[in-house]
């Protein structure tokens, strides 16, 4: 379908948090719909202007799972609804 934009970790996504409100995570894949990102949006190198549905995380064997839940928590404070690791 023609429902939105798929991005990979070369685009950033905003998640301020209390202690860190410039925060940025890479996401290894997210998808932003064309409702809350225009079809005909130019899209910036770097952050994200819109937040995204739906994120991927991938998660790497140097990672605690403590660390992937804490961001997991950034992400959906962020108000991306949907986060997978």
């Amino acid at each position: 379908g023609d429902l939105g934009r798929v991005f990979t970790n070369n685009t950033f996504v905003k998640v301020s948090t209390t202690d860190d409100p410039q925060r940025v995570y890479g996401a290894d894949v997210c998808f932003v719909s064309y409702s809350r990102l225009g079809k005909g949006a130019e899209v910036p190198d770097g952050v994200l202007p819109a937040v995204p549905e739906l994120v991927v995380e991938v998660r790497s064997p140097s990672d605690t799972w403590s660390n992937v839940v804490a961001k997991m928590l950034d992400y959906l404070r962020a108000g991306v609804p949907v986060v997978v690791i």
